[in-house]
């Protein structure tokens, strides 16, 4: 209902302004989500090459244990705070990546789980996490 004294004119842009603010925040939020996804698509794929490369770094010895050769991997396993870190759990113990530091790593899903992604908040930062059961 328009107000008394007020322009036609008026009212249809103010109407027009609103829906177009509306139409831009409805848009920024969409292209945020679209970019979220893109940027979590590829640090996912990446996981993913870090976890096979990761495996072929394994390295058993005559007791069953294992261990994981540092001469295969990448640098940034060793930079304390790089942002790339990995977790092996086996029967014989557990392998921490020497950039995890004292970094409490995340809990996992236990045995049997299919492999998967998940967000996780490690104090004040957002990670990606990618699990992958391994026989």
């Amino acid at each position: 209902m328009r107000a008394a004294g007020r322009p036609i004119a008026a009212e249809i842009r103010r109407g027009l302004l609103l829906a177009l603010v509306l139409a831009s925040c409805a848009l920024l939020l969409m292209l945020h989500a679209g970019i979220t996804r893109l940027a979590d698509d590829f640090v996912l794929s990446r996981l993913q090459h870090d976890a096979e490369s990761l495996l072929r770094a394994i390295e058993f010895d005559a007791d069953g244990g294992f261990a994981v050769a540092d001469r295969r991997l990448p640098a940034v396993y060793e930079r304390v705070g790089s942002g790339h870190y990995y977790v092996i759990r086996g029967p014989g113990g557990e392998l921490r990546s020497r950039s995890l530091w004292d970094t409490a790593a995340p809990a996992m899903a236990g045995p049997g789980t299919n492999p998967g992604r998940r967000h996780v908040t490690v104090g004040e930062e957002r990670w990606l996490v990618w699990q992958q059961p391994v026989r």
